[in-house]
């Protein structure tokens, strides 16, 4: 791991979607892929993470259940969350997650890498701006 990489954990269970992400981006992230929510939470609470890009449908614990444990840990919930999905959102979906304060912006699977990459830089560097 080189120190100064960003540290991005994604959470999701679609193998073709996490072969895509670390083809893309594991040599410029320090990029940690995890298939399941439960693996997720424990890895989050010790890995510190910059960043975690969340899954919406897994099997288990599922993306929203995944970030309220986010939020009730204090070694998580400062962390940015980005929603992925393969789908476009309904209505309720985004609003069940856009209550959660540290759910920052959805992002569908089918994104160029440049947006998911944009996103990412983003959100990171305005957790950093609230949290310094």
């Amino acid at each position: 791991m080189i120190e100064n990489r960003l540290k991005v954990l994604v959470i999701d269970d679609n193998t073709s979607f996490l072969a895509f992400i670390k083809t893309a981006f594991e040599d410029e992230f320090d990029l940690t892929i995890v298939q399941d929510g439960a693996e997720g939470v424990a890895w989050a609470e010790n890995g510190a993470p910059d960043i975690i890009l969340l899954d919406v449908n897994m099997p288990g614990l599922s993306g929203i259940e995944v970030v309220k444990k986010f939020l009730r840990c204090p070694e998580t919930r400062h962390i940015p969350v980005l929603i992925l999905s393969a789908t476009e959102y309904n209505i309720g979906t985004e609003s069940l997650f856009r209550r959660e304060k540290n759910v920052k912006g959805f992002i569908t699977k089918l994104a160029p890498i440049s947006v998911i990459r944009e996103a990412i830089l983003k959100n990171v560097q305005d957790g950093k701006d609230t949290y310094d």
